[in-house]
Parts: C-alpha cells; structure tokens; sequence
C-alpha cells in the first residue's frame, strides 16, 4: 500500500478503506430478503475505497509522486480546528451564558 497525503487535513501516511453502505442493513437484508443482502454485500465488498483515517475524505495524493506543500497542518492537530481547548473554551462559554440567563430570569421574577 502506497503512502497517501490528504490536502484537507494534511494527514500523511498509510490510509484506510471504508466500505460503502452499512453493516446494519446488510444484516437485515441477509435476514429478510436473502438474494438482495447476497447483492448489497458484493456491491460493498467491491464498492471499498481508501479514505483519509483522519477525515474522512477520498480524494487523496500520491506522497511520493506529488511532494507536500510547504504549508501544512501540524502533525498534532490532523483531524482539523476543533482542539481539546477549542472545545474547553465553548464548555466554559455555555456555562458562562448559563448563569448569566439564570441570574437575568432571577432578577425579573423579583425586581
């Protein structure tokens, strides 16, 4: 397997393939209608594709072929802009507006 590079995410690396469909349906049709669930699971077996395992996205380059940009992604942060404190500044945010409205609803229910 070739080394792929995502131009969304800057992922560099070895890539997964995800099969198309889902699991779930494929059960009930290979329960409820047995010669739709046998197709459905030749269209997924045959359907599979490599996809960037940090985004998600198909449409990857060749590493070795097309040469990284100069500007790229961190390697900490391959899975995009929401960090761990990206996500602790909006949980404290929340919170904040939390009490603010509760303190507003208290003072309209005495003043």
């Amino acid at each position: 397997m070739a080394i792929k590079r995502c131009p969304i995410c800057g992922f560099h690396g070895k890539v997964s393939k995800n099969a198309p469909g889902s699991f779930g349906l494929e059960l009930v049709l290979w329960i409820v209608i047995f010669p739709v669930g046998i197709i459905y699971s030749m269209w997924r077996l045959f359907g599979k594709h490599e996809c960037c395992p940090a985004c998600g996205n198909p449409n990857l380059i060749d590493a070795n072929r097309y040469p990284a940009p100069r500007c790229r992604v961190e390697p900490h942060n391959q899975r995009g802009f929401a960090t761990l404190e990206w996500i602790k500044a909006l949980i404290v945010a929340s919170i904040a507006c939390v009490f603010v409205y509760a303190f507003a609803y208290i003072m309209l229910l005495v003043g």
